[in-house]
């Protein structure tokens, strides 16, 4: 079987691919239930005739001065690289030297420096592993961590984040609870605020029982506290409940003031931000495959109670079989559809199969999600979508209706 997913790497400073990208880029894959060895490789100059053009396809060009040693035949890869569509991104060691150590084909596009933490998931982005956007909500006690959460909000925003910030982003005079429902159905991450008295408040407290229902991932900034046998010594405070989590323990040294670690005044060091942005898009990562997993665990449920076999790939479509026969064809959805995300499935769908199937003819798929918490309005307006477009959407809780259809 052909590799499905393939990363180029080009430029006079490609030999840095493996020592600043492989080892995440290889755990984050395997987050998302891929085998690196099997799904996954990264070909160099030499290997251009490995390429399978057929396959999913992505390009780092690692710049620098130039000229340099086989020039010509790098900037050639990249010409044929370009010529297929491949989606390049250019690195550079800092910013004012893009244009000097770019090649003039890269210039218009946006790259970043080599150090940047995002890369790896920028690369799953394009590989179209994850979702276009990045999507986080911060629970917290206000008098706690107000200011911490406000912190966050802006250092998750400059990593790309659309951010939710409980009553700070949902409108007045709406049922509070029903769109927070809906709103944390369609969020990669939450980051939890653990604060000492974090559970005192009803909202942290009812909000992480809407966490556990909805199978999200969380990283936990949990507080520590003073050892009462060895006050040099910390505990983790660890809230009861939240043991599902990724753990970034704080202790007083992460604070701007080390006296000050709860109210409005409370403040992290930029530094401590950084490495937390970094540990949460790790964790969102996870949260999405862990997502993934549970539709195409409901979905290989559904079908083996009513006697269908299921070939579920770690990424991509799951096909739903009787004996050879190929009957349906489910898309799992991280989230919550719209249509731009089902344009996109029909146009993929049609593509691929274009020699194959008429015009309109989509019945045999579904794009495939949880809908656990969705407000009604929302589910009207996918029904009112699925009234006028060929690929429709579904719930997880109608697929036996669906697979019924196909019997």
């Amino acid at each position: 079987m052909p590799l499905q997913y393939q990363l180029v790497t080009l430029g006079p400073n490609a030999g840095l691919y493996e020592e600043l990208l492989a080892a995440r880029l290889r755990e984050d894959l395997m987050e998302l239930n891929l085998d690196p060895s099997r799904d996954f490789a990264v070909l160099g100059v030499d290997q251009k005739s490995a390429l399978n053009a057929k396959g999913c396809v992505v390009g780092l060009w690692f710049g620098g001065e130039s000229p340099f040693e086989r020039e010509a035949e790098h900037k050639a890869f990249l010409k044929s690289l370009l010529e297929m569509g491949v989606r390049m991104l250019p690195l550079v060691e800092d910013r004012d030297s893009f244009m000097r150590q770019i090649p003039q084909e890269l210039r218009s596009i946006n790259g970043t420096v080599w150090s940047d933490a995002r890369i790896p998931g920028d690369m799953l982005k394009a590989f179209g592993l994850t979702r276009e956007l990045r999507q986080a909500f911060i629970s917290y006690k206000r008098t706690d961590s107000v200011g911490i959460a406000r912190q966050l909000a802006h250092t998750l925003f400059e990593r790309g984040y659309q951010i939710f910030l409980d009553t700070a982003s949902i409108e007045r005079g709406v049922p509070f609870q029903d769109v927070l429902r809906d709103r944390l159905a369609n969020i990669d991450l939450v980051v939890l605020l653990d604060s000492p008295n974090a559970l005192q408040s009803q909202w942290v407290h009812e909000e992480l029982d809407l966490v556990h229902q909805l199978g999200l991932g969380v990283l936990q900034l949990a507080w520590s506290k003073p050892n009462p046998s060895d006050p040099s010594k910390h505990d983790l405070q660890a809230t009861k409940g939240t043991e599902f989590s990724i753990r970034f323990p704080l202790e007083a040294s992460h604070f701007e003031d080390p006296n000050v670690t709860l109210g409005a005044n409370a403040k992290l060091r930029p530094e401590v931000l950084t490495q937390i942005a970094d540990r949460a898009e790790q964790a969102r990562i996870r949260s999405l495959g862990a997502r993934r997993t549970r539709v195409v665990s409901y979905l290989h449920a559904e079908a083996s109670r009513m006697g269908l076999e299921v070939n579920a790939q770690p990424s991509g479509p799951v096909e739903i079989h009787r004996g050879d026969r190929i009957i349906a064809t489910a898309y799992p959805l991280i989230g919550l559809p719209d249509a731009w995300v089902i344009d996109e499935h029909e146009r993929q769908i049609a593509g691929k199969r274009r020699e194959t199937m008429q015009a309109g003819d989509f019945n045999p798929y579904r794009i495939i999600y949880d809908g656990l918490g969705i407000l009604d309005e929302r589910l009207q307006h996918l029904t009112w979508l699925n009234n006028h477009l060929y690929l429709k959407t579904l719930r997880t809780e109608l697929l036996q209706d669906w697979l019924s259809s196909h019997e």
